[in-house]
């Protein structure tokens, strides 16, 4: 970890919980891998998008982690700016252990991701990135817009 999380309170937990059931998206990233082994790498990911910039700097403070940005396309003129934080890796693991007990709607994703099997400097097995492609596969259909089938 860059910056390790800030170990929030209760009260904290359950706010960010809630912030993020709301607005948030908890899922999984893929990015192409330096390794010659394997084709991709896999992460956890975080982001909540809001157009009230000092909710944005909180959550940043309230983690002690994480990055947050104002997003200057993709909007019509009347719209108001829209900013984005966004938190990556181990970090956004840690937060996420954090949260679960108070999270409602996103608490399936959340507990899939903390299954995913962490990157590791000495490499992984075929299997972890088998088991990290199922979980990336399974979180981009928990993440998925529209109406679903049950």
């Amino acid at each position: 970890m860059k910056n390790p999380t800030r170990q929030m309170t209760e009260i904290e937990r359950a706010w960010l919980a809630g912030f993020i059931d709301g607005e948030g998206s908890i899922g999984v990233y893929r990015k192409k891998s330096a390794s010659a082994l394997h084709p991709h790498d896999f992460g956890v990911r975080l982001l909540v998008v809001n157009t009230n910039q000092p909710v944005m700097d909180y959550i940043k403070v309230l983690t002690g982690c994480g990055c947050s940005w104002v997003s200057k396309k993709g909007f019509k003129p009347q719209w108001r700016p829209v900013h984005r934080w966004a938190c990556v890796g181990e970090n956004a693991r840690d937060i996420v252990r954090q949260i679960l007990p108070y999270l409602k709607i996103k608490r399936a994703i959340a507990d899939l991701i903390l299954t995913m099997p962490v990157n590791s400097k000495q490499g992984r097995t075929a299997a972890q990135v088998i088991e990290q492609l199922g979980v990336f596969s399974a979180a981009k259909e928990l993440n998925r817009r529209g109406v679903r089938s049950e």
